[in-house]
């Protein structure tokens, strides 16, 4: 049977050992088996749980209220977030198709108010632009005014984007240096 160490769930799960050994103690979903040597060992079953804590707590759930779900309910959640994003990018690809702009834009508004530009981004977008071969080189000539509408849209939700964005604050700072007797 395979188990994985502590470090393997680490790189597989992006999730810092320290956090781990934390979540192991405050919470019941994750349990190892410790080597005579006292190294956790993990299994896939253990990997998987893990996997869908990280997803979950990465699309805005508690830890605490993950612990308190089973196994079930973890699945079924995180397919619904998964089957939502994927429906979110059927949307953008059936607007695209009816070269509908304005639903394009409303569509990507809504998805940045209730994600974030981030995640709009990260989830959403890029995987559009990957389905409809917006990063390709040669586009298919069936779709190219659908996508020169969809490249505009997404411009200038960007470009509105950076405009919303807060600026730093600058500090006007005076410097003063101060020489010896004699120097300039």
């Amino acid at each position: 049977m395979a188990s994985f160490s502590i470090k393997e769930l680490v790189d597989l799960c992006g999730v810092k050992a320290h956090t781990i050994r934390i979540w192991e103690q405050r919470y019941s979903f994750l349990r190892p088996q410790r080597t005579p040597g006292f190294q956790r060992i993990y299994t896939p079953e253990e990997l998987n749980v893990l996997l869908n804590v990280v997803f979950l707590n990465q699309n805005g759930y508690k830890i605490s209220e993950i612990d308190r779900m089973t196994f079930e309910e973890k699945m079924e959640v995180a397919s619904k977030i998964v089957q939502q994003r994927q429906k979110a990018i059927h949307e953008l690809i059936i607007n695209m198709a009816r070269m509908d702009a304005e639903l394009f834009e409303t569509l990507l508004d809504s998805y940045n108010i209730s994600c974030g530009i981030h995640e709009t981004i990260m989830q959403i977008l890029l995987p559009f632009c990957e389905r409809v071969g917006l990063f390709q080189e040669e586009y298919s000539k069936n779709y190219l005014e659908n996508i020169l509408v969809v490249k505009q849209s997404v411009k200038q939700k960007l470009h509105l984007g950076i405009e919303k964005a807060t600026p730093v604050k600058q500090v006007n700072k005076k410097i003063m240096f101060f020489l010896t007797a004699g120097e300039q």
